[in-house]
């Protein structure tokens, strides 16, 4: 976790390589999107990771980067104050 809130999850398949950040936000709207919310969190991590880690058993290579889930702080600005951060 950061220092607004911002929680990550990290997969690290090649230690001291950079890390691509994907994810969403826990909080949601109503007639949001179907990715919108918790689910946009780990989908798109489980999706990657499933799909990096097949690539990795194929190929017996290291990814050249790793891979983080991000929860983004009040992404909707809907529920604290400032909004949008």
């Amino acid at each position: 976790m950061d220092g607004i809130g911002n929680m990550f999850g990290l997969i690290e398949w090649t230690p001291g390589a950079p890390y691509i950040l994907i994810g969403s936000h826990l909080d949601s709207q109503p007639l949001a999107g179907r990715f919108d919310g918790a689910y946009g969190v780990v989908a798109a991590m489980l999706h990657a990771a499933q799909e990096i880690s097949r690539r990795i058993k194929s190929t017996e290579q290291a990814p050249k980067f790793n891979l983080a889930v991000v929860n983004w702080f009040n992404e909707e600005g809907s529920r604290f104050a400032p909004s949008l951060m």
